[in-house]
C-alpha cells in the first residue's frame, strides 16, 4: 500500500516537481497525491516484491517527461485519471478548473463522451501510455481491452502538435494493436 506521501512514494516524481514548482504549487500538488491514494489509487494491482511508482505518479511523470507539463492543475488533475471508475467527493482544496479537467478525462475513459480540452487529452494519452505498459499485470477482459483500445484509436487519431510525442509513445508501445 501507499502512504499518500509523495516524497515516499514517488521520490524521483517529488524531485522533479519540488526543482521546478514553488512551495506554494508544490504544496498544492502534493495534497493533490495524498487525496487521490486515499479515494482508492493505492488498490491497484502489482508485481509481488518490485519496487513500485503508484499510477498516479506514472502519470503524471509521462506528463512531465514527454509533455512537458508545467500546470500545477493538470499535473494535480491527472493524479484522479486512474479513478474514472470509482465515485469521487473531490477535496476543497481543487480548484474548479482542476475538477473540471479531471470530470472530463472520467467521461472520456467510461466512453460517455469525446474530449475536447487539450490538457484532458494529454491526461488521456499519459493514463493510456501507462495502462498499456501494465496490461501485463493488469489482464483485463477481452470486453475491457477492445474498449481500451478504441479509446487508444481515437487519442491517436487526434490532430494536435502538443500530442505527438505521447501518441508516438503510445502507438510504439508492443502491446497497441490497432483494432
Amino acid at each position: 500500500m501507499f502512504s499518500g506521501n509523495l516524497k515516499l512514494d514517488s521520490p524521483s516524481l517529488y524531485g522533479i516537481l519540488s526543482r521546478t514548482l514553488s512551495s506554494i504549487e508544490l504544496e498544492h500538488v502534493v495534497t493533490a497525491f495524498k487525496d487521490s491514494i486515499e479515494k482508492g489509487s493505492a488498490k491497484e494491482k502489482r508485481e509481488e516484491g518490485l519496487s513500485f511508482n503508484p499510477r498516479p505518479a506514472r502519470i503524471a511523470e509521462i506528463l512531465i517527461k514527454e509533455a512537458n507539463v508545467t500546470s500545477t492543475e493538470t499535473i494535480s488533475a491527472s493524479f484522479y485519471a486512474s479513478l474514472y471508475e470509482n465515485k469521487i467527493n473531490f477535496t476543497s482544496n481543487l480548484s474548479a478548473n482542476c475538477t473540471s479537467l479531471v470530470n472530463e478525462v472520467h467521461l472520456f475513459l467510461k466512453n460517455e463522451s469525446l474530449i475536447n480540452n487539450v490538457e484532458c487529452k494529454k491526461i488521456s494519452l499519459a493514463y493510456c501510455i501507462d495502462y498499456t505498459r501494465r496490461i501485463h499485470i493488469e489482464k483485463p477482459s477481452e470486453n475491457k481491452l477492445n474498449s481500451f483500445f478504441k479509446k487508444v484509436n481515437y487519442l491517436l487519431s487526434l490532430e494536435d502538435p502538443s500530442l505527438v510525442r505521447l501518441k508516438t509513445i503510445l502507438s510504439s508501445h508492443p502491446s497497441y494493436k490497432k483494432s
